[in-house]
């Protein structure tokens, strides 16, 4: 029962890290424009997501440390550098994303403006 407890709490920590409120809305909002004509880049991210962390995984078995620190150590100190800023505007489009979604839902759910003149006071 631990076992199958452990599996399933890793199912759902990947699939809450992949799937968020962000994507969510926005690939909803897609396709209500572009019909399926962008299915095949959902398809396209899952298999690459799926090689990138089979990867770092073998990385980081191997190395016995995280994929960052054996980049930072074993790499140029300025390519270690690049990945960090890198992964730091990605965690910044990623909130950024959220926050989208958040405003999105909130918009259809009350219904309110969000133009400039409702705003202004009166």
């Amino acid at each position: 029962m631990k076992k199958l407890f452990g599996l399933t709490l890793g199912i759902m920590t990947a699939l809450g890290d992949f799937v968020d409120l962000g994507q969510i809305v926005f690939t909803t909002q897609a396709g209500a424009l572009f019909g399926y004509h962008l299915l095949w880049s959902i398809a396209l991210g899952t298999i690459a997501i799926i090689i990138y962390m089979e990867m770092c995984g073998c990385v980081a078995v191997v190395a016995q440390e995280p994929v960052f620190a054996v980049v930072q150590h074993r790499m140029d100190k300025r390519l270690g550098l690049a990945m960090l800023i890198t992964s730091n505007l990605l965690n910044l489009l990623t909130c950024a994303a959220e926050l989208g979604g958040l405003a999105i839902v909130i918009h259809l759910l009350t219904g309110w403006s969000t133009s400039r003149s409702s705003l202004a006071w009166p």
